[in-house]
């Protein structure tokens, strides 16, 4: 809501066109994260566009305000690469995944509890 509300605030009439359905359906947890991955690679060049776009136009304004998204997505790649791999280390096994997920919701690092590589090695 960020792009909209910038948008309006800039005078601008928005209009949201409809948005095709998301792929539901996986072979695995890790296509899924890999997808992920791929999904937040694409709104990072989408986003260093409009940054170059707003460069080029001397929008400053604009540019201000995508400097969020810039360092939003810095953190999003990370967290989703992260996951990707540490589906990869869990294999079958799903329940190092939630444990992942759950340490990392709740902010406690990964190495508060078990390490993962020796969990999945046991």
């Amino acid at each position: 809501m960020r792009f909209v509300k910038h948008l309006v605030e800039a005078g601008v009439r928005v209009e949201i066109p409809a948005i095709p359905a998301p792929k539901s359906v996986f072979k695995s947890v890790e296509e899924a994260v890999a997808l992920s991955v791929e999904w937040e690679k694409t709104v990072t060049g989408q986003i260093n566009a409009l940054v170059e776009q707003s460069l080029k136009e001397s929008d400053h304004i604009t540019q201000n305000m995508l400097s969020w998204f810039v360092h939003e997505q810095l953190e999003e790649i990370s967290m989703t690469e992260n996951l990707l791999k540490v589906t990869q280390l869990a294999g079958a096994n799903l329940l190092y995944i939630e444990e992942y997920v759950l340490r990392h919701r709740h902010g406690v690092p990964l190495a508060a509890g078990r390490p993962l590589s020796k969990a999945v090695a046991a």
